[in-house]
This record gives structure tokens, C-alpha cells and sequence, in this order.
């Protein structure tokens, strides 16, 4: 599995987007609402991993999504797509 490269692009709306540079096309690994949700892409975040998309690699994906967004946005409602 490889390091995500991220950049954070952000719109006046609000809205804002995690796209992995990294893969051919770029990934959009999360998203955050004008209402502050943060929606993760557990596909888009396995492609961009370079891993199969397999239940036992999804829940992976999932838990460390997940945990490193509450550490990142401790106060952030995140979902997971």
C-alpha cells in the first residue's frame, strides 16, 4: 500500500474535496459538506491505495479512514461511503 498524496482543494461554497495526485485519475478520497459533514470514499480511497476492493481490504480502509479523520476533525460528523 502506498502514501496517499493529497492536496485539499476548498469552494467559496463551503465545499471541500481530499484528491489523491498520486493515481491516473486522481482520487477523490473525501469530501466535506457546506454543512461540515465529512464524507470518506472507501473505494476511491482503495483505488487509490493500489488494493483490491475485498470486504477484509474495505473494513481496513474503513477503521484507518476513520480514525485518522477523528484525529484530524475530532469534532467533525464523518460518513463513510
Amino acid at each position: 500500500m502506498r502514501p496517499l498524496q493529497l492536496q485539499w482543494i476548498r469552494f467559496p461554497s463551503g465545499r471541500a474535496y481530499g484528491v489523491d495526485l498520486g493515481v491516473s485519475p486522481p482520487a477523490v478520497v473525501w469530501s466535506m459538506d457546506p454543512v461540515g459533514v465529512a464524507h470518506l470514499d472507501v473505494p476511491e480511497i482503495l483505488r487509490a491505495a493500489g488494493v483490491d476492493d475485498t470486504p477484509e481490504n474495505r473494513d481496513t480502509a474503513t477503521s484507518a479512514a476513520l480514525e485518522a479523520a477523528r484525529r484530524v476533525w475530532p469534532d467533525v460528523a464523518t460518513e463513510v461511503r
